[in-house]
This record gives structure tokens, sequence and C-alpha cells, in this order.
């Protein structure tokens, strides 16, 4: 199967934001219109795990310039761990925060 060709250089996400690698951007709608793979007659379950295998498949090729974290981003999460190794035992764990997430979409 030959990949789908980009579109012109400048084009951008269907989100309005521009790949972070600075490579050419990719309108997701071109992809979703005219897919080589048509991802949409998965089912649900299927394309939530095409997700989690794409994502896993990133993680692991992934290096610190391909997956850049911003200054703001870098001060957000300084600021947040400050703050819980100044109080440790404040916070919610996993299963706490799962479930009042569950709940709240009932």
């Amino acid at each position: 199967m030959s990949p789908i060709p980009g579109p012109p250089a400048g084009r951008r996400l269907a989100t309005g934001r521009a790949l972070a690698s600075g490579a050419e951007s990719v309108d997701l709608r071109l992809m979703t219109a005219n897919p080589a793979f048509d991802f949409r007659r998965l089912s649900i379950a299927e394309r939530l795990q095409l997700v989690a295998d794409i994502w896993d498949s990133i993680a692991a090729d992934a290096d610190g310039e391909s997956l850049p974290v911003s200054e703001a981003d870098k001060a957000l999460l300084d600021e947040r761990l400050a703050e819980q190794e100044a109080s440790p035992g404040t916070g919610a764990g996993w299963p706490e925060v799962r479930a009042r997430i569950v709940n709240r979409s009932r």
C-alpha cells in the first residue's frame, strides 16, 4: 500500500495547530476523506486499540527532540511538582479520580 501524499506545504492540522516537528503539516480532513486504510469501518474498540498502538509506537520511537515540551509547559510541570513535594498527602489517587469521572458521565 502506498503512503497517502501530504497536503501542500503550510497546511495545518484540522485543529488549526501546526505540527510540532516543523515538518509539513497534515490536513486530517484529507486523510478521512480518502484514507488508504478506512479506519471508520473498525469498531470503536478496534479504533481505540489502533490509537493506543499508534501512541505506543510514537512513544517508543520518539526522542526529546521530536516531542518538545514548551517552556510554559515545563514551568507548569515544575510548579505542580513543587506543590506535590510540599504537600505529598494531598491529591487523589487514580481509582478515586476514575470513579469521579465515571460517575460524572452517568
